[in-house]
């Protein structure tokens, strides 16, 4: 079958609309959009995750900071904030709700009185042994039916994604 000069839309691209060009819901459903897909995605890995580490003080919100902070503790606020790819006020609220459960506390930093670093109680270290292990087998069970090729092109296109959006952002 020969294919024309033109440009094929495939399924996953919005076809040009009627009127102006313009793309409609017709054109263009939801089901087909790559951010409502990931956002769908998400919500769903943010309820499982809450499932597994219920009762721990740390919530789906939180947990990016502790999986930081178990790496390297002693950072600053804004190191923090770079780190997980936030915003000061979303690291703000976190770290509130992580100092409320006990698992962080802020100390001024030596060298800047305007900045805050972040410490580990001894509860917050203690947390690594006990829900690492839970999130490596939730991991193995969302991966299921997949390959480790499969996983491994997965997190080679979401990193696509993720440079496609910075690149958008400016």
């Amino acid at each position: 079958m020969a294919t024309s000069s033109r440009t094929r839309t495939t399924k996953s691209e919005p076809k040009p609309g009627g009127r102006r060009g313009l793309v409609t819901s017709r054109d263009y459903p939801l089901e087909e959009s790559i951010g409502f897909l990931v956002g769908v995605t998400n919500r769903k890995l943010q309820k499982v995750l809450d499932s597994r580490i219920a009762g721990s003080g740390v919530t789906s919100g939180t947990w990016h900071f502790m999986r930081v902070l178990w790496q390297e503790h002693g950072m600053s606020q804004a190191e923090l904030a770079k780190r997980v790819n936030t915003s000061a006020p979303t690291v703000n609220a976190a770290l509130r709700k992580l100092q409320a459960a006990g698992l962080v506390v802020l100390d001024n930093d030596p060298n800047d009185g305007r900045r805050w670093n972040v410490h580990l109680t001894k509860k917050g270290q203690e947390l690594e042994e006990k829900l690492l292990p839970l999130l490596a087998e939730t991991n193995q069970m969302l991966g299921a039916g997949l390959t480790r090729a499969e996983v491994a092109e997965f997190k080679r296109m979401l990193a696509i994604l993720q440079a496609n959006a910075e690149a958008a952002l400016g």
